[in-house]
């Protein structure tokens, strides 16, 4: 039997309606679906990026952190450079082996300055402006150390200076410290010492910038503490033969003679003495401890030349960092300068991770409020950069000598009783 159908009514417009409707979503799911696509791609792209870039999967930087280096490496005094290097780069590989600063390994640009001021202001501008380093550690001598310093301090880069003792190389700066106690604080420790114990005292000096600047401290203490020197004698520098300087100083009579010379000068200084008779306690800064004054003066040397240094034997700390340059180099270290060289990159080191990385004043920062207790100076004391200097205080001297052929401690007790050295008038 036929039913009819109902009839229904058929509206195009809202037919047109629901079908654009529905195409309208379908576009707005495939934008959609596109857009989260890019978006994966887009994060893909940055992340690799940023791997490349040097971030990891935590958004830390992981970009070798680059110090220059720089020394004299070649020329009559190479083993200044040699001991920066070698103390420094014993630094590095233990940070390094421990997984860097904060993840981030250092890497290390090494330059041969060869004590030409010159060629160490073209390597300042190399290593900032082309190797592009976080910080440097550089100048193993007075005239270099000037140099790094006034580029580092225009550019704005972190300058430690290991062991230049010349106060001017910090004097006024902002960006540049050093690890070294200065020459005016050797002298200032000499002087109280020669005052303590004797009365008759002799002043001689390299004549050369550095000895007039340890002379001009040397005289400037012995004023302030009402002492009159019995002469104060200039040493050509390199001289065979300080007969005449000699000669000079015997006349007068003095105990002990307050140098401000170079280890060289002073060795040859010593077996002129011994031969005319003439054997005063010989007494300076830090600049007497070169290797070569065991090597020229011998005997000669042996107890008679005392000087401010950067070596304590009873630091532990030392013992530690002579163990590890001993196994490293198959050798001791014989001066203050490699463990002042190993402390320089201890504190960048620890400035770095206190800054929280290598924004440059944020290191210069914390240089400035750091405190260090590291392998070099006497046991007990800290690295630190007082404002007004830059420079280690003179808290962290000791006295050393030679015996035996070797630098040693001197003993307690002819530090309290030194007289009996100061021999044959």
């Amino acid at each position: 039997m036929w039913s009819p159908v109902p009839q229904v009514g058929f509206d195009c417009t809202l037919a047109f309606e629901e079908d654009s409707s529905v195409r309208t979503q379908a576009i707005d799911q495939a934008a959609a679906t596109v857009r989260r696509r890019l978006s994966v791609i887009a994060i893909g792209v940055a992340t690799v990026l940023l791997l490349g870039a040097g971030w990891g999967s935590r958004g830390r930087d992981t970009q070798p952190i680059r110090i220059g280096l720089a020394g004299g490496l070649t020329g009559s005094q190479s083993f200044l450079g040699q001991a920066q290097q070698e103390g420094v780069m014993l630094a590095v590989d233990q940070i390094n082996a421990k997984g860097g600063i904060a993840g981030r390994r250092i890497d290390v640009v090494s330059e041969d300055d060869q004590f030409d001021p010159s060629r160490a202001a073209a390597i300042a501008q190399r290593l900032i402006s082309q190797d592009h380093v976080d910080a440097i550690i550089a100048g193993t001598n007075t005239g270099t150390a000037l140099v790094y310093a006034k580029a580092c301090e225009a550019a704005k880069v972190p300058l430690i200076v290991s062991f230049a003792s010349d106060n001017r190389i910090t004097q006024g700066k902002q960006w540049t410290f050093a690890v070294d106690t200065g020459v005016k604080e050797d002298m200032q420790a000499v002087v109280a010492f020669a005052k303590q114990h004797f009365q008759r005292v002799a002043v001689t000096y390299d004549d050369d910038a550095y000895g007039q600047a340890a002379r001009d401290f040397t005289l400037a203490e012995l004023k302030s503490l009402n002492m009159t020197p019995l002469a104060v004698v200039a040493m050509p520098d390199g001289s065979l033969d300080y007969g005449p300087q000699i000669a000079r100083l015997q006349s007068t009579g003095a105990q002990i003679v307050v140098a401000g010379d170079g280890g060289s000068n002073v060795a040859q200084m010593a077996k002129n003495m011994v031969q005319v008779g003439y054997e005063p306690l010989v007494m300076g800064p830090a600049s007497l401890a070169f290797v070569s004054m065991i090597d020229i003066g011998g005997a000669a040397v042996e107890h008679k030349v005392w000087f401010t240094d950067s070596i304590d034997s009873s630091n532990p700390a030392f013992v530690t960092f002579a163990k590890a340059f001993g196994a490293k180099y198959h050798q001791n270290p014989q001066t203050g300068f490699e463990p002042l060289a190993y402390d320089s990159m201890g504190i960048l080191a620890k400035a770095i991770k206190q800054a929280g990385g290598v924004d440059k004043s944020a290191v210069q920062q914390a240089l400035t409020n750091i405190h260090y207790a590291g392998a070099s100076g006497k046991a007990g004391t800290e690295i630190s950069f007082p404002a007004a200097t830059h420079r280690r205080p003179g808290a962290g001297i000791n006295w050393r000598w030679v015996t035996n052929g070797k630098f040693e401690n001197v003993p307690a007790n002819l530090l309290a009783n030194p007289t009996a050295l100061a021999g044959k008038p």
